[in-house]
């Protein structure tokens, strides 16, 4: 018996393969969460481990928001009007996040929009990654 295969060849534009991982990463992270709360469901996580999580992840987000401040003001002239729109950006972007953190009610109805999938995840940040 002979076994014949075939060579195809394939082309996918970058802009698919983009899309294509886009999603991807849009899938794991529902998944992730998904996965996570089913363990809070069934109280895999105990109250000091979702504290400790909590407090990992706004770290993170911290050290995101800094490491993006940095890269502004490396790379951009510090006379540059874009360096100041940038910064502003990255500062009220950290201020929402602390006002949505500390809005108890709004947290949690936002977390319930999220869970019923009321309001898109999605950054479109397809012009900034090309």
């Amino acid at each position: 018996m002979k076994h014949i295969s075939e060579k195809r060849d394939i082309s996918i534009e970058s802009d698919t393969i983009t899309k294509i991982d886009k999603n991807a990463e849009i899938f794991k992270f529902i998944l992730f969460y998904k996965l996570k709360e089913q363990a809070i469901m069934q109280n895999k996580f105990t109250p000091i481990e979702l504290t400790q999580q909590a407090i990992f992840n706004f770290e993170n987000i911290k050290e995101c928001l800094k490491g993006l401040y940095d890269i502004l003001t490396i790379t951009i002239p510090s006379n540059n009007i874009y360096l100041k729109i940038g910064q502003d950006n990255i500062e009220a972007l950290y201020q929402n996040f602390l006002e949505l953190m500390t809005n108890e009610a709004g947290a949690q109805e936002f977390i319930a929009k999220i869970k019923r999938a009321e309001i898109d995840l999605d950054i479109p940040l397809e012009n900034f990654l090309k």
